[in-house]
């Protein structure tokens, strides 16, 4: 592991596990205790058109 992901990796964690926590999302085991859980982190990239004058 790199160092970036070393330090990241706690931070990120403890995020996740927050924002479920404020959703009130109630998670459940699926196969063999793994829960899938797909969360899109990609910005969003709004484009405003310009004003033809």
């Amino acid at each position: 592991m790199n160092l970036a992901s070393e330090i990241f990796k706690p931070i990120i964690k403890e995020e996740s596990e927050g924002l479920l926590r404020a959703m009130d999302i109630k998670l459940t085991a699926y196969a063999d205790n793994y829960i899938p859980l797909d969360i899109d982190v990609s910005p969003l990239i709004i484009r405003v058109p310009k004003k033809k004058e």
